[in-house]
């Protein structure tokens, strides 16, 4: 898939004080497939460009690009995989409520989480939901000292709403991939 993704990803990170915002602007979907009647075995991948995170505060972007968070520099793109999908409530067109498993590899650590999502379009496909991450699990930022009232919490929140390059046919069979694939 090239071009501007449709969508949203934005991670929301806590402190004593205030709450952060930030989105990450490019990504692209490098595989997309699931086969008719089986789901479960379903694999949805991406490739998120770190590089395009954005804040509202201008001093704010290049610290979480920076050495003590994301480290752009040397780790420009997270690879996100998404995996096991299993259908909990959906309509005959496949709109309804998923479970998943995450996998989510930055820096050179990979994490899995268990998500929930929402097919809210079938034609063609959006999905929303949202996790959360604990930075410390992934090595993004300092170690957190409970008597720092300056440091960011562990917890950050990530909520997306993707447009996948997928179609939802009857009976709630995916098929996915791109317009040159079957």
């Amino acid at each position: 898939q090239t071009g501007v993704p449709d969508g949203r990803i934005v991670a929301v990170g806590h402190h004593a004080l205030f709450s952060v915002r930030a989105r990450i602007e490019h990504w692209t979907f490098t595989h997309v497939k699931i086969t008719k009647g089986a789901i479960r075995e379903g694999i949805i991948e991406m490739e998120v460009d770190l590089n395009s995170l954005k804040t509202p505060l201008f001093w704010l972007t290049p610290m979480l690009k920076g050495p003590l968070f994301l480290d752009t520099e040397r780790y420009p793109v997270a690879l996100v995989k998404i995996v096991e999908i299993t259908p909990q409530q959906i309509s005959l067109y496949g709109i309804g409520k998923y479970k998943a498993i995450l996998e989510l590899h930055v820096r050179d650590t990979t994490k899995r989480y268990e998500i929930d999502f929402e097919i809210t379009e079938s034609a063609p496909v959006r999905a929303q939901g949202a996790f959360t991450i604990h930075r410390s699990e992934l090595g993004l930022g300092s170690p957190l000292h409970p008597l720092d009232i300056l440091a960011m919490r562990d917890e950050v929140d990530v909520r997306f709403d993707l447009q996948i390059p997928a179609e939802i046919k009857p009976g709630g069979f995916f098929i996915f991939g791109y317009p040159d694939q079957n």
